[in-house]
């Protein structure tokens, strides 16, 4: 081991002891050989990870618990971090490519003032994360959300398919349709309830001229039939 290398295990020692990294959904301490992880192995064992995708959209795990805490934190108090462990469990269930590979990620967009209050569109930072792994181009500016949508957290599914009906468009740009006309995309967001939004944003991409449109998340609820598959 050479001196910078002696140096550097030192200070990373001082720096772990000093302000030791906590699990994100418990608070407790992270075993030092696992902090590069933001779950502490109690935690971890409460999720429950999806490990292959037959469908047209991709889940990593199951929206309850300590994945449920991790996503509030990644969004609402902006660990921006958690975006790197979200993308990896989410590149371990890709959807079937259907014969043709995937040529673009797309994530879910925010509207203007709810992205700039937050500071962030968590799609967004999820799709970069997956191209670093996949190898996957991201593109953040061909679909754009084009009015502000309420919560849809108290309301049903034919409620939430009226409120993002028309919520979604086609950037007004020379680039957009001609990277999306025959194109098979993969639609990235962080949760999925019922289905309503990605199906949305789905059906604008579709009638743009997309190949195929597949999805992918983190997180949804743990039963079978809240979406409407393809």
């Amino acid at each position: 081991m050479n001196f910078k290398s002696t140096i550097h295990t030192i200070l990373k020692q001082f720096f772990y002891t000093l302000s030791p990294p906590i699990c994100v959904a418990c608070g407790n301490r992270l075993p030092e050989e696992d902090k590069e992880t933001p779950l502490c192995p109690d935690c971890l064992k409460q999720v429950t990870f999806l490990r292959q995708s037959n469908t047209s959209i991709g889940i990593a795990c199951y929206h309850e618990g300590p994945a449920r805490t991790l996503i509030h934190q990644f969004k609402y108090r902006k660990y921006e971090y958690l975006a790197r462990f979200m993308a990896q469990h989410m590149s371990e269930v890709l959807p079937p490519t259907r014969n043709a590979p995937f040529q673009m990620l797309i994530p879910v967009p925010l509207w203007k003032s709810r992205q700039r209050d937050r500071g962030f569109n968590q799609a967004e930072l999820l799709t970069k994360e997956l191209q670093k792994i996949t190898g996957i181009p991201s593109y953040a500016n061909i679909l754009i959300r084009t009015r502000n949508t309420p919560t849809q957290t108290a309301l049903s599914r034919k409620q939430r398919k009226e409120n993002v009906k028309g919520a979604f468009a086609i950037a007004n740009n020379n680039v957009a349709p001609a990277l999306i006309r025959g194109a098979h995309i993969l639609l990235v967001d962080d949760v999925c309830t019922t289905g309503a939004t990605l199906d949305e944003c789905a059906s604008v991409l579709k009638k743009a001229g997309a190949m195929f449109v597949s999805k992918l998340v983190f997180a949804s609820p743990p039963y079978e039939d809240f979406f409407d598959r393809d």
